[in-house]
């Protein structure tokens, strides 16, 4: 295939990728609005049955893999959007366990998929979509490597330190700075690469595999997110006893013990509040969560009808409202609000929206982006925030 021919080809990959992350973000919108019903009512149920019976159990496990199924929809996200985001502390340990989950249905059953990941208490300054973007793309060259025999693909994980001024590395590298890093390694008993081609490796569109297997471009892109983390990655392998890859990333300064501390409790609180969307069940399990909180609610399913209602009676402490609704969304909802009332504090709630940044969304004049689906203690905190200021 020539430089020209693959050229072609990525960019049609690519326009195929803005489609489907078009059509994930609508399913995503339906789907965490399903979510949000599900997990609203089954936390509100919860609150109702005795600890430890047997409701109770059985309420907790739909509750665990609700949670479950908005975190795999998140992922599905990550990997569709087309903007990158923002990086901020990511508890990188429990990433590379949701990967390797969902490695397990891709890379073939005679391959065992061995992990030893440390670090449940510590922090990557990244965004969860280059973590998946490393893993896959490392154990996928590592099953590929293995082939259709039988193999073992291990991911591991440890903390390492380096420090500069008493050269006390434990790794080859000569580019990090001193400090302490999250040290990644995908280990395969294939059949292990020459010298002359460890060394080009991460150079782009080079591959040793066959015309139409790969592009040569994934390791070159998994070389630049580590490079942007001032991170380090390389190689160990020789020919006939496998492959070891291993990935330095700088330690966030922040602890799971920290970020703990950060969780205010659950309150709740005096006030009016206007609650919009379009899906009945949402609507309902909100305004149930909030009465149960001490708020008096209104909940209205149409946006055009809650805007009639505020114009007609504006004595409302605060209004929630979704972003994705017909006839007039969320954004423009609010801004007619403020209009009336230039002072009233507003939370727009969104199952997915590529096209809004929190900042944008500030800039309107609401004051929080809340995304969907939403449990109860989220809801608690930043109604009582606002409320109470």
């Amino acid at each position: 295939m020539t430089h020209e021919r693959e050229l072609e080809r990525q960019v049609r990959q690519s326009r195929k990728m803005e489609a489907i992350g078009t059509l994930a973000g609508g399913i995503a919108h339906d789907f965490n609005n399903i979510l949000g019903a599900i997990i609203g009512y089954t936390e509100m149920s919860l609150e109702n049955v005795p600890i430890g019976s047997y409701l109770h159990n059985n309420l907790k496990q739909i509750l665990k893999a609700s949670s479950r199924a908005a975190n795999l929809v998140s992922q599905i996200l990550a990997f569709s959007r087309s903007k990158k985001q923002e990086k901020k502390p990511i508890q990188i340990s429990l990433i590379i366990k949701e990967v390797l989950k969902m490695l397990r249905s891709t890379i073939p059953s005679s391959i065992d998929i061995r992990q030893s990941i440390e670090g449940a208490d510590v922090y990557v300054m990244t965004e969860p979509t280059e973590i998946h973007q490393i893993l896959i793309n490392l154990c996928t060259n590592a099953a590929q490597a293995i082939g259709n025999e039988s193999g073992v693909v291990e991911v591991s994980t440890e903390m390492v330190e380096v420090d500069r001024a008493e050269q006390s590395m434990v790794i080859p590298s000569k580019d990090l700075k001193s400090g302490s890093y999250y040290h990644i390694q995908v280990k395969d008993n294939g059949e292990g690469m020459e010298e002359w081609v460890q060394e080009r490796i991460f150079d782009p569109f080079f591959t040793t595999k066959r015309v139409g297997q790969g592009t040569g471009l994934g390791l070159s892109m998994v070389h630049g997110i580590v490079k942007e983390h001032e991170g380090d990655i390389y190689v160990v392998s020789e020919k006939g006893k496998g492959t070891q890859m291993h990935v330095l990333l700088p330690l966030a300064e922040q602890t799971l013990s920290e970020e703990r501390k950060k969780i205010p409790k659950i309150k709740g609180g005096k006030g009016r509040i206007l609650v919009v969307d379009d899906e009945e069940s949402l609507v309902l399990v909100q305004k149930e969560m909030l009465e149960s909180l001490g708020y008096e609610v209104v909940a209205e399913t149409s946006s055009p009808d809650a805007l009639l209602l505020f114009q007609r009676a504006p004595q409302f402490d605060l209004v929630i409202t979704d972003q994705i609704m017909p006839n007039v969304n969320g954004i423009k909802l609010a801004e007619e609000i403020l209009r009336i009332n230039p002072s009233i504090p507003i939370i727009l709630t969104t199952g997915y929206t590529d096209s809004l940044t929190e900042e944008e969304v500030m800039s309107r004049g609401i004051r929080k982006l809340i995304y969907k689906p939403i449990r109860k203690r989220d809801l608690a905190i930043n109604v009582c925030d606002l409320l109470e200021k």
